[in-house]
């Protein structure tokens, strides 16, 4: 998203839910995990996660592509290093890894998906957890959808708006279209997502070195992975 390049813009829309998803994190860690304090973030933006669980007493690296983002994290004191989610990995450092905004679907194949669990799960300990926020699709319901998100930096009003144009079911592909205003200024994008159904989902798992430990809703309540699941959190444990 064109916006990715304005880590404060970036941060003012995504950062509302901090401290709930830091809550969630801490209790699925709690439930599942296998106790130990050293955590990753792949894909970890404006560090803003990395920086809260931090303040928590965690031991927290994040990873991230972009320049912009990483030098943002960073100045907020985040602890966040250069890597690409397809190949990031550090052998049997972490005890839990975290990804709670659906990266994974910027992963364009199964491949690339697959070969990012199987670097995560190295870099993983024993008995270590990977959760992810994940939306799945329905395909026999093809629909657009629109969300809004609105956020204030004092006197400034940023909005979002992000169209999610019906999946190609063949080509596994859904199209986002995305509008952020910041007073006069208006940035668009577009892009594609990759899409799992619950089968899809079901399958990349069962060829990943994890397993499926546990599904949440988006209120935190334990769920389970079927063909209704729409947005959830994965807790996947390593084999």
């Amino acid at each position: 998203p064109s916006f990715y390049s304005h880590p404060r813009l970036y941060d003012l829309l995504q950062g509302g839910d901090t401290r709930e998803e830091a809550d969630l994190l801490e209790r699925l860690h709690a439930e599942h995990g296998n106790g130990g304090r050293e955590w990753l973030e792949p894909a970890c933006g404006t560090g803003r996660l990395v920086v809260e669980l931090g303040r928590r007493g965690w031991s927290v690296t994040g990873y991230d592509l972009s320049s912009r983002m990483l030098a943002y994290a960073r100045r907020r004191g985040a602890r966040a290093l250069r890597g690409d989610l397809r190949t990031f990995r550090r052998d049997h450092a972490f005890d839990f890894a975290y990804s709670l905004q659906g990266t994974l679907r910027h992963l364009r194949s199964d491949r690339e998906a697959s070969g990012h669990l199987r670097a995560t799960a190295a870099s993983l300990r024993p008995g270590g957890l990977y959760v992810l926020g994940l939306d799945l699709t329905d395909y026999r319901l093809p629909a657009d959808d629109e969300e809004t998100w609105e956020a204030r930096d004092g006197r400034r009003v940023v909005r979002q708006v992000q169209l999610t144009l019906s999946p190609d079911r063949r080509a596994r592909r859904e199209r986002v279209l995305q509008f952020v205003s910041s007073g006069r200024s208006l940035l668009k994008a577009q892009y594609d997502l990759r899409t799992y159904d619950a089968a899809e989902w079901r399958a990349l798992i069962r060829r990943s070195p994890f397993t499926l430990a546990a599904v949440y809703d988006l209120w935190g309540k334990p769920s389970r992975l079927d063909k209704e699941t729409r947005a959830a959190t994965f807790v996947l444990r390593l084999l």
